[in-house]
Formats: C-alpha cells, sequence, structure tokens
C-alpha cells in the first residue's frame, strides 16, 4: 500500500440534531477509508458533536478552523474537506489566501456561497448540470464530481440480516421524535397485527409508544448498520437524506418525508425514476391522512433497487491523489 503519511486531511462539517447527522455520516465513511489509505485525518471541532465523536472513535483537533487558518507552516500536501452549507464567498478566499487546496460537497440550491473557489466540487444530485457550476465556478480549473455515483453510503454487513418487519421507521439521525409519535399513532389506527421497527437516531432521549390493534413496536436507538433491517423488511418509512440512498441497495417499498428544501430536487428524480413509492414534503405539509392511507396499502410492486452499490468513497479518494500528488 502507498506510503501517504506525508498527507493531510482536515473535515470541516456541521452536523447537530437542527441540521440532520447525514453530512457526518458521509465523512466518517470517507474518513476511514482515506485513513486505510495512510492519510493523516481530522475533524476540526467546529459544531461537532463531542461525545458522538468519541463514540465513532474519530479524532478531533482541539483547534478550529479559524485558528488552522492562522497556523504557520501549514502543510503542503493539506485538503480541506468541506460538508456544510453555511459557506461564504469571504471564508472561501480566506481559504486561498492561504493556499490550501479545499473540497466541497455541495447543493447548488442551498450553499449560502454565490460563487464555488475550491478546487474540487462534489455534488451527487443527478438532475445538476455541469453548464450550472461552470457559471459559478471562480476555479477554472475545478474539479467536478457531479451524479449520483458519488454518494457515499454504508453497505450492509453481509450474513447479517435480522428479522423481517412490515415497516421500519428511521427519519435520520437528528431528533424526530414528535414527528414519529404523530406518524405511529395515525398508522395505527389503519393497521392491525403488524410488526413495526422504529431506529430513533442518534439523540438520547428515550421514546415510548403507545401500541394500538394490537401491533408489535420495536424500537432502538442508533445503531451502526441500519440497513440489515432493510434487508427483509417490506416498508421504510425515512428521511430524504442519506438513509433514502442507502435504502436504494434494497429491495424495499419506500415512503419519503422529505424534511429539508435542499433534498426535493435529489428525491423529485428518484421519484420519477419509479423508487418512491409514496412522498411527503413535510416542511411544507403536515403528515396528511392521504400519505398514511398510501402507507397502509401499498403492497410489495415498487422495489427497485439500484444496480450496483455507491461507491462514492472510492471516486472521491482518487481526486483528492491527485490533488495532493
Amino acid at each position: 500500500m502507498e506510503d501517504s503519511t506525508n498527507k493531510t486531511i482536515f473535515f470541516y462539517i456541521k452536523s447537530d440534531k437542527k441540521n440532520g447527522y447525514g453530512h457526518l455520516v458521509r465523512q466518517v465513511i470517507l474518513y476511514k477509508y482515506l485513513k486505510k489509505k495512510k492519510i493523516k485525518c481530522f475533524f476540526l471541532n467546529d459544531n461537532l458533536d463531542k461525545k458522538l465523536a468519541k463514540k465513532l472513535e474519530l479524532k478531533v483537533v482541539k483547534f478550529n478552523l479559524e485558528f488552522l487558518l492562522k497556523k504557520k507552516n501549514l502543510n503542503k500536501r493539506l485538503l480541506l474537506i468541506i460538508d456544510r452549507y453555511d459557506i461564504s464567498d469571504s471564508l472561501q478566499k480566506k481559504i486561498i489566501k492561504r493556499k490550501i487546496k479545499f473540497l466541497i460537497f455541495d447543493n447548488i440550491n442551498s450553499l449560502k456561497s454565490k460563487f464555488i473557489y475550491s478546487d474540487i466540487a462534489v455534488n451527487i444530485d443527478p438532475s445538476v448540470k455541469k453548464n450550472e457550476y461552470i457559471k459559478r465556478s471562480k476555479n477554472k480549473k475545478i474539479k467536478l464530481l457531479l451524479g449520483n455515483k458519488y454518494s457515499i453510503i454504508r453497505s450492509g454487513i453481509t450474513g447479517n440480516e435480522t428479522q423481517k418487519y412490515n415497516y421500519v421507521i428511521l427519519l435520520g439521525g437528528g431528533d424526530n421524535i414528535k414527528t414519529i409519535k404523530k406518524l405511529i399513532l395515525k398508522m395505527q389506527k389503519k393497521i392491525k397485527k403488524k410488526s413495526i421497527l422504529i431506529i430513533t437516531g442518534f439523540i438520547n432521549k428515550n421514546l415510548t409508544i403507545k401500541t394500538l390493534n394490537q401491533n408489535k413496536i420495536i424500537i432502538k436507538k442508533y445503531i451502526e448498520n441500519p440497513l440489515n433491517y432493510m434487508k427483509k423488511s417490506e416498508n421504510l418509512i425515512c428521511g430524504g437524506g442519506t438513509v433514502f440512498l442507502e435504502s436504494l441497495q434494497h429491495k424495499i417499498n419506500r415512503h419519503v418525508i422529505v424534511t429539508a428544501k435542499n433534498q426535493e430536487s435529489i428525491i423529485k428524480y428518484y421519484y420519477k425514476k419509479k423508487f418512491i413509492s409514496n412522498l411527503l414534503y413535510s416542511y411544507k405539509n403536515k403528515i396528511t391522512n392521504s400519505f398514511i392511507s398510501r402507507i397502509v396499502k401499498t403492497k410489495i410492486n415498487n422495489t427497485k433497487k439500484i444496480k450496483k452499490r455507491f461507491k462514492g468513497e472510492q471516486l472521491v479518494y482518487k481526486e483528492i491523489q491527485k490533488i495532493l500528488n
């Protein structure tokens, strides 16, 4: 294996109950992959849940991005990976001034900055066109990694299939307790003798649900790999972020609750491609009776899956190698 110990990567992300944990999940996958390639990797301590970082065994430096930008004698083979949307033009200019190479995981409709100055831009939205970036980029040599093949997701653990559930509910890593309670209450009024698995994500709150109509409800707090619970189950009720992309590896009915506007474009693409059985924009509407009815009535008839698992971490690594060599 190549000795890359003189290369250093810092991750600058934003991940919490309000913003969700999708940014963290994909960067942890990339972080672990890069470490296997003998690259020194660290998370900056800005906006990072320290307890969660410790649980995930991440190396977190004591300083933030501001300190890094003022630091003397920076490694010439250093790369900054940014996965957050509150990035301004002025901040990018500061990074350039320090001659730091950087990569942005972008959402063209959500990024605060009007322009992009990075050396690499990653956008997994299949509907985004290259010319949109050419208009925005201030770096004429920018490398554009566009399309769903650059998605960075977890894979299931072979041979660890779990029992079959009628419904698996996983709305992401943030605090979705209120939404889950409303969802379950409405569902149980229409179903009987069904098994429902709820995975609550990264939050520490305890969730208690009253069972109705002889339904069986199982509640699990954050588990390392939720994909194995989708393998044999019939229906998945999930958010429109990382969990949805991960579910595309399995044949399962997907009932998607889009919780943020930045998810809308990608979800519309997959809905048109008939990967989604049922769709609700929760930031526009409450959980509607029609959405619940479609959950209950949907038969096992819309269970498309992708032909090959996304391997974005490998493709992104190849471009990182070119930048740091």
